[in-house]
This record gives structure tokens, sequence and C-alpha cells, in this order.
């Protein structure tokens, strides 16, 4: 969490395991007892990360599930807390495209990610259609709205957003949500 936050706030490049190690107030020996390397730090740092934006969707869909939208604008940098979480994810990214072993980690967390938003969908719009097709669009429009907010947080509403993703995922299916 302490990695993750510090990523969010000075970026992947500026963290060195030495700051980690302070903000903890631990030995950087502490620290590379149990993390390798920065790479490791990373790793987890973005687990983390994609693990609190899983659970909050989640958590959503089980209070609200008729409420597919609203579960997947949460998945957006729509705020401070979740534009904090994809600054981890860029981050990660830029390394990721280099290593195989982190590249295997991103594509088990998007897989992950769309099981849940396809789930997420046939409960909320009803089976039938091209519910894989629509989880992978609603990801996409989710990566691309994000980066947006990341640099310009005015961007995009709440509500643009929500109208966005409803209107893709009604296209592919060809149908709005069951009642």
């Amino acid at each position: 969490q302490v990695a993750a936050e510090m990523i969010a706030r000075d970026g992947g490049d500026a963290v060195t395991v030495r700051q980690i190690a302070a903000e903890v107030g631990a030995s950087t020996t502490f620290i590379t007892k149990y993390f390798s390397d920065k790479t490791d730090l990373l790793l987890l740092a973005y687990k983390y990360s994609s693990t609190t934006a899983v659970t909050r969707f989640e958590k959503r869909i089980a209070d609200k599930p008729g409420d597919v939208i609203s579960s997947l604008v949460s998945l957006t940098a729509i705020d401070e807390e979740t534009r904090a979480g994809w600054r981890v994810h860029i981050a990660f990214w830029d390394k990721a495209v280099r290593d195989p072993v982190l590249s295997g980690e991103l594509r088990y967390w998007i897989e992950y990610a769309r099981k849940s938003i396809e789930a997420a969908i046939k409960a909320g719009y009803g089976p039938g259609g091209d519910i894989g097709g629509a989880a992978q669009q609603a990801i996409a429009l989710i990566h691309g709205i994000s980066i947006q907010l990341l640099f310009d947080p005015l961007s995009w509403s709440r509500e643009r957003i929500h109208e966005a993703l409803a209107r893709q995922i009604e296209m592919i299916l060809g149908r709005g949500p069951s009642s």
C-alpha cells in the first residue's frame, strides 16, 4: 500500500527502495528481505491497486446488481482515489511492455476484470448477445477515459462516462438492461 501511494504520488521511476523503507520506518535490508528489487515492489503495488479496484467494482455490483454502469464508472479514474490507482497502473504498464513476467500479470488482471464485468453485464442485461465483446469494449473504454482523466480530470464527468459506457454496451448487446 505504501509503495502504491508513493508511486501514485511521485511516479514509478522516482520511488526507490530506500525511500519506501524510510516511509515505513524500516531499513532497506528489511525491505529487500521481502522484495528482491524495485520491480518486485512495483508488481506488489500493481497487485494492490488492481485488487482494490476490482474489489470496489465487485462490492458495488453485489450491493446494486442492476446498476452495472455505475459500477463500471467506479473503475475509471473519476476521483482522486481512483486516479491514484490509475497512476500506479500506468507506471506498471510502462514496465510491463518490456517485461514478460509483468506482461503476464497485466494480462491476468485484465482477464480477471473481463470475467467480472461479463458476469455483471449478464446479471444486469440478461443472457444473450455478445457479452464478452461488451465486456472487452467496456474495458477499452474505461482504459481510454481513465488515461484522459489523468491528464485532464475535468475532461469527463461521471454522467458522461456513464452515458458512454451504457451506449457502448447497449449497442453491442442490441438492447438495454433487464428490468
